[in-house]
């Protein structure tokens, strides 16, 4: 099962839904859920899911389940899907130039993950269907019941507090 999420900003993601859709829409085998947000897709394949929300629990069901979660950039979902999934993800950041976002924070965030391996990210909607093979296992995937935290977590904290200090 492919699970993709957009996050919870209000903007809409056409360019990640659009494409996921038009990757899958012959693929009746794969399973695909696709977390919408404020976009309304026209005319999904019939095995392609999508529905606007997912409730947090479902959302944490999905990540741990899903053979490749694809995602937004998103500070929360990153650290939800870094937490969570059992493959490495892929993060697609929101971009400004597309009016996906206000900022470009996003991209800096993904640059951050690929330089420390710790997901695959794809700026340019076009090679997605690249980073489409056999999923790798999550390098920073923390056990739950764990006290520690993965460097890599604790780093990536506080980088994100020190980009996103005015």
């Amino acid at each position: 099962m492919i699970f993709v999420t957009t996050g919870t900003l209000s903007l809409p993601f056409p360019r990640l839904i659009n494409a996921i859709i038009n990757l899958y829409k012959h693929q009746t085998n794969e399973k695909v859920i696709i977390q919408t947000g404020n976009y309304t897709p026209s005319n999904p394949a019939k095995h392609i899911i999508t529905q606007p929300y997912f409730s947090f629990k479902q959302m944490i069901k999905y990540f741990q389940t899903a053979d490749l979660v694809i995602s937004a950039a998103g500070e929360a979902s990153v650290f939800l899907i870094l937490q969570h999934s059992k493959n490495m993800p892929i993060f697609i950041p929101r971009l400004k130039k597309f009016n996906e976002h206000v900022d470009n924070k996003q991209l800096i965030i993904s640059r951050y993950l690929k330089k420390h391996q710790l997901a695959q990210v794809v700026t340019d909607i076009s090679l997605l269907k690249n980073h489409l093979k056999k999923p790798k296992t999550n390098p920073s995937k923390i056990n739950q019941n764990s006290p520690h935290k993965t460097p890599h977590l604790t780093n990536l904290l506080q980088h994100l507090s020190q980009i996103t200090q005015p």
